[in-house]
C-alpha cells in the first residue's frame, strides 16, 4: 500500500519500529514509556483503509521530521481526499458512516482509539456480510 501511495519512499520505508507513515502518535512521544498495544494496530489499520479508501495516506510530508509532527499534532482531515475521489466514492451513502469508521481509528489519544472488539461488533451489526464470525 504505501509504495503506492507516495513518491516519497524514505518516509514509509519500514523501519524496527514500522513504515513511518503507518506509526501512531504515540511511538513519537519519548516520554510517553508507552508499551507496544493493540492501539497501535488499530492506528496502522486506520492509516491502510484510508489509503485503500481514498487513494493517499491521511499524512503526507516532505520530510521526516514534518511527517512525525503532521502524526502527533495535526487531526486527520478527510476533505481533501474526498474531494480528489471518484465522484462514485464522494456520492456512496456509505461514505459517511466509513468515514466515521476511519476517524475513530485515526484519534491521537489510544485510549480514546477504537478496539478491534468494538470495530468488529460495529460492522458485523452494520455490514453483516462483510464481517462473518470465524469458527
Amino acid at each position: 500500500v504505501c509504495a503506492s501511495l507516495t513518491a516519497h519512499e524514505a518516509l514509509v520505508a519500514g523501519t524496527a519500529g514500522g513504515a513511518h507513515a503507518f506509526r501512531a502518535p504515540e511511538d513519537y512521544d519519548a516520554t510517553a514509556n508507552a508499551t507496544v498495544g493493540t492501539a497501535v494496530d488499530m492506528w496502522s489499520l486506520g492509516v491502510t483503509l484510508f489509503g485503500l479508501t481514498f487513494g493517499v495516506l491521511p499524512f503526507a510530508a516532505d520530510s521526516y521530521a514534518d511527517l512525525r509532527t503532521q502524526i502527533r499534532t495535526v487531526d486527520v482531515s478527510f476533505d481533501d481526499a474526498i474531494r480528489r475521489a471518484p465522484a462514485a466514492l464522494q456520492s456512496d451513502p456509505l461514505l459517511p458512516r466509513w468515514r466515521a469508521y476511519l476517524a475513530q481509528l485515526l484519534l491521537k489519544s489510544p485510549s480514546d482509539r477504537c478496539r478491534a472488539k468494538t470495530l468488529r461488533d460495529r460492522l458485523r451489526s452494520e455490514f453483516p456480510l462483510l464481517v462473518e464470525p470465524l469458527e
